[in-house]
């Protein structure tokens, strides 16, 4: 390891699986120890997918004794174990802040957590300014970690005080960690203004449950403060329904920055495409991904649109057993509202071809439509380039398998 004196890029990996097992040298974390005067000065970017607990180990071990001088970015991904929170705090403020603080000078930090005893607000509480940090990634996946958390601002304290050049902020929390972040954007004295903000729960939440629209609530307002300076969103894993979705593309009205967004709707038809089209004019690149899809009135749209027969979508023909429950639904999609004759209406004199989209994705979270809508959603936005990553041509041919 001694003549390892080029290395830019340095992953370690260790499960606990292997540390529980009775092949496990404990003295062998002390190999990494003997390679930090190889490639201490050459190294980049570190990344540490490790049990908690081996960070418990001596320091000297783990991390070395002096500051890497060309480290650019550090990621951590700790994975579970058993011990308790005392033993955590102890890891965090022996081992992890020591280091971390030693090296505040790279421009991305990311942590990774499992445990449910790490204390996450601890980590970012004790962490002093970072002047370069452009990226800041967080996932604190575990409901009960949110049940240990202190009272404290922890990570948007950390970030609109010790962070004043963070760009890119990404947050995946449980709800009820993630509203008590995002509070604190909206009454705190600071601000978060990021250039880019992903926000995802690791937990479900319904949009018209209670705890749902007040979630939501917190999630808009927050999201409110940051527009001036956001040029991409992403909340795609935080379904909405259709008037959270025309709240949030409500708030960029105005905005000259935005380029990209990320949602995810409960059913896709087509009036979300008029809403966003209209509200963000110059977006490029546009995700939508859906629980439900009304396929008729895309099927209706496609029609109007002065497509020939041989052109119609065509029906997939579903498993037997899978028939009643098709035709129950297709059944229901052919009961057209009032509503939605008037948008196919409104359809006939409606041109995308004011849009500047370039980019558009659309994902469904459960199960693809069994009727294919590829024809009509392309016909319908002649400005767009890619379609869900593929080139107009490439989607639009028999051996592009997505059926939207």
């Amino acid at each position: 390891m001694s003549n390892m004196t080029q290395i830019t890029t340095l992953t370690v990996e260790c499960s606990e699986a292997e540390m529980e097992s009775p092949m496990w040298d404990p003295y062998f974390p002390q190999v990494l120890h003997t390679g930090w005067e190889a490639f201490a000065s050459t190294l980049e970017t570190l990344v540490l997918n490790v049990p908690n607990d081996l960070l418990g180990q001596p320091t000297r071990w783990i991390f070395p004794s002096q500051p890497l001088p060309h480290l650019q970015e550090i990621a951590l991904h700790l994975t579970c174990s058993n011990s308790k929170r005392e033993a955590h705090s102890c890891i965090i403020d022996t081992s992890l802040l020591p280091f971390l603080n030693a090296n505040n000078r790279v421009k991305a930090f990311g942590v990774t957590v499992a445990s449910t005893n790490f204390d996450i607000a601890r980590l970012f509480d004790g962490l002093n300014s970072f002047p370069s940090l452009a990226k800041l990634n967080v996932v604190c996946p575990s409901s009960d970690s949110v049940a240990i958390t202190p009272t404290s601002d922890g990570i948007h304290n950390f970030a609109s005080t010790r962070a004043p050049n963070l760009q890119e902020l990404s947050l995946e929390l449980t709800s009820a960690l993630l509203a008590s972040t995002l509070s604190q954007q909206i009454t705190g004295s600071l601000k978060v203004q990021p250039r880019n903000l992903r926000v995802w729960t690791s937990d479900k939440i319904t949009p018209k449950t209670t705890l749902g629209s007040t979630f939501f609530a917190t999630l808009s307002t927050s999201i409110e403060t940051m527009v001036p300076t956001l040029k991409e969103l992403d909340v795609g894993n935080i379904t909405l329904s259709f008037d959270q979705f025309k709240k949030i593309i409500h708030l960029f009205q105005s905005s000259e920055t935005l380029s990209a967004l990320h949602l995810s709707i409960e059913e896709l038809v087509p009036e979300v495409f008029l809403s966003i089209s209209n509200a963000l004019p110059d977006l490029r690149l546009f995700t939508i991904r859906y629980e439900f899809l009304n396929v008729n009135v895309f099927s209706e749209f496609h029609w109007y649109r002065g497509h020939q027969k041989s052109r119609k979508v065509a029906v997939m023909r579903p498993p037997t057993a899978q028939v009643r429950q098709i035709k129950k639904f297709l059944q229901k999609c052919n009961e057209l509202t009032a509503m939605t004759l008037q948008f196919i209406e409104a359809k006939k004199v409606h041109n995308f071809s004011h849009w500047g989209l370039e980019h558009l994705r659309i994902q469904p979270l459960r199960y693809p439509p069994w009727i294919s809508c590829k024809h009509a959603i392309a016909d319908t936005f002649p400005n767009v380039k890619t379609f869900n990553g593929a080139s107009r041509e490439e989607y639009l041919s028999s051996n592009y398998m997505d059926r939207i």
